[in-house]
């Protein structure tokens, strides 16, 4: 090889060296460079996705508070309406137990009042009057001084019932109209 060949291979070869370290310091700094835009794409994309992620959140918070204000003016509205149900039924209620009240007091004076009637229609007809009850001591007395009076006398009586009539047994014989055995009975004199 001669010197200007073997000159022209060192000078090709340090051209592709020289090329080679150009491309190689242009890749470098277009690495530099592009790692640069790729840390501050990085950094655009975090905060875009900082800024998406606070976004959402706002918008999500902010659909709950509008979803739960508009569920508490549901509420609210039903709890209202709820609350005039109940009045008017506490209402209703109240009506009930007075007329309740007046229909127990009614029954029981009507109760009452048929008991004293009876009770009043039961001493009219059953018990008797102070004047009769008088007039029956009476004739008890006088009843008993007459039995009495024949007691004295010897005589004893003693009372039946002769075809439902009060009667007396008598010594008479065979002469009665009642008897059998032996005896005989006659009905009380009944005089006035």
């Amino acid at each position: 090889m001669t010197p200007k060949e073997f000159d022209d291979q060192i000078q090709t070869q340090l051209d592709v060296v020289t090329k080679i370290l150009t491309a190689s310091g242009q890749s470098q700094e277009a690495a530099k460079t592009s790692i640069a835009a790729l840390d501050k794409m990085r950094i655009q994309v975090e905060t875009s996705l900082g800024a998406l992620r606070d976004s959402v959140t706002i918008k999500i918070n902010s659909s709950a508070d509008t979803t739960a204000i508009r569920a508490a003016e549901l509420i609210q509205k039903n709890f209202i309406e709820a609350d005039k149900q109940a009045l008017l039924a506490a209402t209703r209620y109240e009506r009930a137990a007075k007329w309740l009240g007046l229909k127990i007091f009614i029954i029981l004076t009507s109760v009452i009042i048929a008991i004293l009637g009876i009770a009043w229609i039961v001493i009219i007809n059953y018990i008797p009057s102070l004047d009769e009850i008088n007039l029956r001591r009476q004739e008890l007395a006088a009843m008993e001084a007459t039995a009495l009076d024949l007691e004295s006398r010897g005589a004893n009586l003693k009372w039946g019932t002769c075809s439902g009539e009060p009667c007396f047994r008598t010594n008479e014989g065979a002469e009665g109209p009642w008897g059998e055995n032996g005896e005989t009975w006659r009905r009380a004199y009944k005089g006035h």
